[in-house]
Parts: structure tokens; sequence; C-alpha cells
């Protein structure tokens, strides 16, 4: 009995090509082409690789920062004042960076106010912090606090609560 040890589809060709023990057998070009993405998605290795947009780090601080109300905590959110990315990155150096072996980290600086939102007034932060971002593998851009000398975070005046 033969068994077929692998199989590939070529191109939009649509030649099935099958390795038999070591031997090519092909077969006849099948009657529907194959698809073929336009442009394949990257992996997340890759997409490191490229420096993050400004929408991607917001929508990345704000996941990492914002919390709505629940039970006993207060809800947290941010307002963001400026952002400055570097034009270059570093390949990922030890397991304390955001990110894993092969990655990109790219260093971003980030001006903007923390509030938490509790019943009677609402503490708010000043912070300028060096943050550092990487691609997790879903792809998704993620951001951890930066060992970079600088950061600083200023304590605001408590602005009255926000009703609702």
């Amino acid at each position: 009995m033969r068994r077929c040890l692998a199989a590939v589809l070529l191109g939009v060709t649509g030649l099935f090509v099958a390795a038999n023990y070591g031997r090519s057998v092909t077969a006849a070009p099948t009657t529907q082409p194959a698809t073929v993405p336009a442009t394949a998605p990257l992996s997340p290795a890759a997409m490191s690789a490229i420096a993050p947009t400004e929408a991607e780090l917001t929508t990345a601080l704000k996941a990492a920062w914002e919390s709505p109300a629940s039970g006993l905590n207060s809800a947290k959110t941010i307002e963001i004042k400026s952002i400055k990315i570097s034009t270059v990155s570093r390949p990922w150096a030890n397991p304390a960076d955001v990110g894993s072996v092969g990655y990109q980290i790219w260093t971003a600086r980030v001006h903007f106010l923390a509030r938490t939102l509790y019943a009677t007034r609402t503490v708010v932060f000043d912070y300028d912090y060096y943050f550092d971002l990487s691609v997790n593998t879903l792809g998704e851009w993620v951001v951890q606090t930066s060992s970079q000398a600088g950061s600083k975070r200023t304590a605001l005046p408590d602005e009255p609560a926000i009703k609702k």
C-alpha cells in the first residue's frame, strides 16, 4: 500500500504534487483555479519590524490603562496629549521585554492624563512616560512601561466627580 507523505498546492496553476516515498507524481490540473490572497497576512514577528502608527499605539494604551467601573473598582480613563514613536527599533533582548525572540521593540514617548473616577471626586495624574511596544502572537500591539530614564508622573488637583 502506498502512502502519500507530503502534498503541496502550487500557485494558481492548480497542479497537485505528491511526494510518494521520495518520487514525485504530477496529477492533471484541477478544474478550479487555486485562490491566492492578494496580500498574505504578515506574521507577528514580521509585523513587529514595521513601526506602529499612533492609532495602533493609542488602541494598545487604552486597552492597558482604561477600565470600566466594576464592583468596588473605579473606572479609569486616559486622555492622550502627544505621542512620539521612535524611528528605529531594537531587537528583542531579554525576557523582561514585551514580545519574544525575533521580534523588534519600538520605544514611544507618550504624554497623557490618567483619570480615576470615584463617586465624590476624580483623581488626575499627568504622565510623560516611555513605553516599549511589540506585537503579541495574535498580531496585536502591546505596551509596557520602558526602563528608559526620563519617565515622570505628576499629581494634578482633583476634579469634581463626573455625573453619569
